[in-house]
C-alpha cells in the first residue's frame, strides 16, 4: 500500500471529473463519472435518509492505497434533494443517492483533480473510490443511532476516567521496579525495551493498518506524567508504520496484538530525541507508556 493522504477524499468532493473512460456513467447532478460493481432490486434512499456504506480507495492499477472497511462507526451521507449545491459538489452523496442497500459502485477521479498530492504518483492516471453501501436508515432510525453511539461512548468514557487512579498507581510501581532493574524486558532491534502484562489474543497489528490504543505516559527520569489517554476517556489512533506517532511507537506497536496490555520504555532518540516536547517533556527524555492495543482496522 502507498502513503495516501485522507486529503485526497477532500478534493473528490469540490472537483468535477475530467474524463469519461468507456463504459463509465455519467451522473446529471455531480457530473461525475461512476461505474456500477453491484446492482441490486432493493429500494433506493430517500431524501432526508441517511446512507451508510464501506469505502476502499484504489489507483488505477489496482493497488490498494486506503482502505475504511471494518471501523466500528462506519462514514454516512444525508440525502438531499438534486438542486441543492451539496449534491452537486459531493460525488458519493450524488452517487449513493441513486443506490441500494447492497449495491457498490467506483467513482474515478483523474489524478490531476487531486490536490497535496504526494510523491510517487507519477505514473498514476487516476484514482478510483469503491463504496459499498451497507444501511439506509430513516431520520429517526439514524438519530437512535447517534443517541445509542453517545450512550455507548460517555459509559465508556467514564469506566476508563474511573480506572485513571489504578492506573498511576500500577504506572508509578512498574516505573520504580524497572529503574530498579527488576523487569524482564524484551527488546526491538532499534532498542524498545518493553515488557508485556497481557498478551491479547487478537490480531497482530501490520504495517498501514490504523491501530487504536489507550496509553499513559511518564518521563522515566523524574516519573512525572506528561499525558494519558485515560483523563480524555479513549485511545489514540494512528495508522502504523506512517510516522503519525513516535518512532518507538510504530516500532513497539508491531509486537502487540490487539488484546495486549505492555509497558514500553523508549529511548529518547525513538521519542521527542534532543529537543523534546516542551514543557512536559525535556530534552533527550527517556520516556514509559502503559499501553493496551483496544482495536486495529483497515
Amino acid at each position: 500500500m502507498k502513503n495516501i493522504s485522507i486529503l485526497f477524499i477532500l478534493p473528490l468532493l469540490i472537483l468535477s471529473c475530467k474524463s469519461d473512460p468507456s463504459g463509465i456513467l455519467m451522473s446529471p447532478v455531480s457530473g461525475y463519472g461512476y461505474k456500477i460493481l453491484k446492482d441490486t432490486d432493493a429500494r433506493t434512499g430517500q431524501v432526508g435518509e441517511h446512507v451508510y456504506f464501506k469505502m476502499s480507495i484504489y489507483d488505477d492499477k489496482d493497488s490498494l492505497l486506503q482502505s475504511y472497511q471494518n471501523q466500528k462507526i462506519l462514514p454516512s451521507v444525508k440525502l438531499v434533494n438534486e438542486n441543492e449545491i451539496t449534491r452537486r459538489k459531493n460525488p458519493i452523496l450524488d452517487i449513493a443517492s441513486l443506490m441500494s442497500v447492497g449495491d457498490s459502485f467506483a467513482i474515478l477521479v483523474p489524478i490531476d483533480s487531486v490536490s497535496n498530492l504526494p510523491s510517487g504518483y507519477d505514473d498514476v492516471e487516476h484514482i478510483e473510490y469503491h463504496i459499498a453501501v451497507t444501511e439506509i436508515l430513516t431520520a429517526d432510525q439514524f438519530q437512535a443511532r447517534i443517541d445509542e453511539q453517545q450512550r455507548v461512548e460517555l459509559e465508556e468514557m467514564e469506566r476508563m476516567r474511573d480506572l485513571l487512579p489504578d492506573v498511576e498507581k500500577t504506572t508509578g510501581d512498574i516505573l520504580s521496579s524497572y529503574k530498579n532493574g527488576e523487569l524482564d524486558l524484551k527488546e526491538t532491534p532499534n532498542g524498545v525495551k518493553y515488557m508485556i502484562h497481557e498478551l491479547g489474543t487478537g490480531e497482530m497489528p501490520t504495517k498501514d493498518r490504523m491501530v487504536t490504543i489507550t496509553y499513559y505516559g511518564r518521563t522515566v527520569a523524574d516519573g512525572n506524567t506528561f499525558d494519558n489517554s485515560y483523563k480524555r476517556g479513549r485511545g489514540y489512533s494512528f495508522r502504523l508504520g506512517r510516522g503519525e506517532v513516535i518512532r518507538g511507537w510504530d516500532e513497539a506497536a508491531l509486537y502487540l496484538p490487539v488484546g495486549t496490555v505492555a509497558s514500553l520504555f523508549i529511548p529518547s532518540e525513538l521519542g521527542y530525541g534532543a529537543v523534546g516536547s516542551p514543557p512536559n517533556i525535556p530534552p533527550d527524555a527517556e520516556l514509559y507508556f502503559y499501553v493496551t492495543v483496544d482495536e486495529m482496522y483497515y
